[in-house]
């Protein structure tokens, strides 16, 4: 059953980061960063390390093991601090032209593969801890399971499918 629930969260994953690069085939904060986020290469680069850094603080977070009510306030929190990060990117890509979001999306997979191949254990640790606290508190281990897909924020595409009502309330039409 773990098996499947992991492979149901890493397939989720590819098919999130399959669909906005085909969408563009076919058709900490970015403001204070010193790199050129103009840059493609540069900016899918950032949206994976924030990922990978937005994995490594939850982790650290599970692992400390609080309270049900702490670990909501601390998700909650960490959540809409990267809700912010990732929204700021997507104004840096929603200013490209096509093909370089295409780029931006193609290194945003590859940052994403990367981490999986260098740190499957982070990623482990976090799909136990999904399906440990599902069992506990099903809101709870959903909205956990909201992080895996979190970066889709800073693809403004993606987000207006499937999260419309969070694209409106972040004045996206």
């Amino acid at each position: 059953m773990q098996s499947l629930k992991y492979g149901i969260i890493v397939l989720a994953f590819i098919l999130c980061f399959s669909f906005i690069d085909g969408c563009n085939r076919g058709g900490s904060s970015a403001q204070g960063s010193s790199l050129d986020l103009s840059n493609p290469e540069t900016l899918g680069d950032k949206i994976g390390t924030s990922y990978i850094e937005m994995m490594t603080e939850l982790n650290t977070i599970l692992k400390a093991k609080p309270e049900i009510e702490e670990l909501k306030t601390q998700i909650a929190e960490l959540k809409e601090k990267y809700i912010a990060i990732f929204f700021d990117y997507g104004k840096y890509r929603e200013e490209m032209t096509d093909d370089n979001q295409a780029l931006v999306d193609d290194a945003t997979v590859s940052k994403f593969m990367e981490f999986m191949e260098l740190d499957r254990t982070m990623y482990d640790y976090y799909t136990t801890a999904v399906s440990e606290y599902q069992e506990l508190d099903y809101d709870l281990g959903s909205e956990l399971a909201s992080f895996n897909t979190l970066s889709q924020y800073a693809f403004y595409e993606l987000l207006k499918k499937q999260l419309p009502d969070e694209a409106k309330r972040l004045g996206l039409q």
